[in-house]
């Protein structure tokens, strides 16, 4: 089963985690030390990584991001409601077409 976010259907919950966290803007608090952070995958896993720069001492923290979990959804869902109107939409042309038919043979 799929993971819904952001009205997208997503074929796994890694691929909606994916879209969660790498969306997100970087965070950056100008001042005497300025902060700068932002998500980043390392090694498959989501963290927080924070770097200070207090006038050319950079120290960078990170933190582990927590796993959010989303909605369960179909993947094929939207396929085959296409798939469905679609077929619906040939049926009414051919029930025209064989009435034009009909209307011929008649005349």
């Amino acid at each position: 089963m799929g993971a819904l976010f952001d009205g997208v259907c997503f074929s796994s919950q890694a691929e909606a985690l994916d879209r969660y966290y790498g969306g997100a803007p970087v965070a950056h608090t100008a001042g005497a030390i300025s902060y700068s952070g932002s998500w980043e995958k390392v090694a498959d896993v989501w963290q927080w990584v924070v770097m200070a720069n207090d006038g050319g001492v950079v120290t960078t923290t990170s933190t582990a991001a927590p796993v959010v979990a989303f909605p369960v959804c179909d993947p094929m869902a939207g396929f085959n409601d296409g798939q469905a109107v679609g077929w619906a939409f040939a049926v009414v042309l051919f029930l025209a077409w064989g009435s034009i038919q009909i209307r011929k043979q008649v005349r």
